[in-house]
């Protein structure tokens, strides 16, 4: 191997060697600026606000509201549709999210169709289990069918496929072995024919590229970002602004989940106008109401007030379905808590419903409404 050739690799290390100091040395320093950028920022960033810290019976309440509108009633419906059967009578349904099921009641003409309706209804989704907990013979129908009350259980697991191990992997790692036995072979002959100092500067050179071409553009592709860094801190704090969420104490979740909530509320005001909908979309949809029951409640430790309907309604099943899903789709403060059917017979078509509402609001503040008459009064 010619001589000149060792000069120009040690020329070549020398200057690698240079420029990698260089690097270094700024990414060291543009470090120490961003951490000193960041203490500027907290040094001006006033103290978090105290956590929100809820009670357990505040937890469990409000936990039972968020249920409580947060059933799956579409997927629910779409279950019990998959079973339909002429032989059974559907009477009611009432989610129990607390224990992650559904209870209902139903009739049957006798004991085998019960079982078998059953079976089938905890074998679809969303469902992974239906038992009955009672039943009994309905004397006053003169058919004295089977009426059974049952539990289906909601199915929440998540189907997990075990990953299986890849044939190409394998080959690829064979093709590796192939590789480095050729490069040794390689180098063997090398050594054989030129002696062990070109080996050795080979070698030498093949270190230093190595280095140009992988740890050079790392180091430049880190100090870009420390620089952007740096660059979006130094605006911060010329424009005065307050620390970021990383600089802050995180919110307790439970009390996340308690604003996100109660944004979600809609002040007392809108209850009427909520019941006007609810009652609108029943008869936009054909469904014949000729009253309703209304109930109000405060619940002290959510901290609101909910007002329950009980709306009796004559018309088809489909449209039933379908006015609750309005219900459901607009008026997101509206929980459906119960449907239950009556029908003359299993095989009609038209039903007579009744839906159980809840309709969760702010409370009315103290004097509110005092305050609305004093401002909209006239002087004599």
């Amino acid at each position: 191997m010619p001589l000149w050739r060792r000069p120009a690799a040690a020329l070549v290390g020398m200057v690698l060697v240079w420029q990698w100091q260089q690097l270094d040395q700024q990414l060291d320093e543009t470090t120490q600026a961003i951490a000193l950028a960041r203490q500027e920022i907290v040094a001006r960033t006033p103290p978090p606000p105290a956590p929100l810290l809820l009670s357990e019976q505040q937890i469990v309440a409000i936990n039972n509201a968020i249920g409580q509108l947060n059933t799956p009633w579409p997927a629910v419906l779409d279950g019990f549709e998959r079973v339909v059967s002429a032989d059974i009578a559907l009477l009611q349904i009432e989610p129990d999210h607390r224990r992650r099921l559904v209870k209902g009641v139903a009739e049957a003409k006798n004991h085998q169709q019960m079982l078998d309706y059953l079976d089938l209804l905890g074998s679809v989704a969303p469902f992974a289990g239906a038992m009955v907990t009672r039943q009994e013979v309905n004397e006053k129908d003169p058919n004295r069918p089977i009426r059974f009350m049952f539990e289906a259980q909601l199915d929440d697991s998540a189907a997990v496929v075990a990953a299986q191990g890849d044939p190409t992997q394998e080959s690829g790692v064979n093709k590796l072995k192939r590789t480095a036995d050729r490069l040794r072979l390689a180098a063997d002959l090398w050594l054989h024919r030129r002696g062990p100092w070109g080996l050795v500067l080979v070698g030498v050179i093949g270190m230093l590229l190595g280095f140009a071409v992988i740890v050079m553009p790392r180091l430049d592709a880190e100090l870009a970002a420390e620089v952007a860094t740096l660059n979006e801190l130094q605006v911060r704090v010329a424009s005065n602004q307050e620390g970021s969420g990383a600089a802050a104490a995180p919110a307790a979740a439970s009390a996340f989940h308690y604003h996100a909530f109660r944004a979600t509320l809609p002040a007392s005001e809108q209850v009427l106008p909520s019941i006007k909908a609810v009652l609108d979309s029943a008869a936009s949809h054909r469904l014949i109401s000729t009253r309703a029951e209304y109930v109000r409640a405060h619940d002290a430790h959510a901290q609101v007030e909910t007002l329950q309907m009980m709306v009796p309604v004559n018309g088809r099943y489909s449209d039933v379905r379908r006015w609750i899903e309005e219900i459901l789709s607009t008026q997101a403060y509206v929980a459906v808590n119960e449907l239950a059917f009556k029908r003359e017979e299993i095989s009609l078509n038209q039903v007579e419903a009744k839906v159980r509402l809840t309709i969760w609001h702010h409370p009315a503040r103290p004097g509110e409404h005092r305050h609305r008459i004093d401002a909209g009064g006239v002087d004599p």
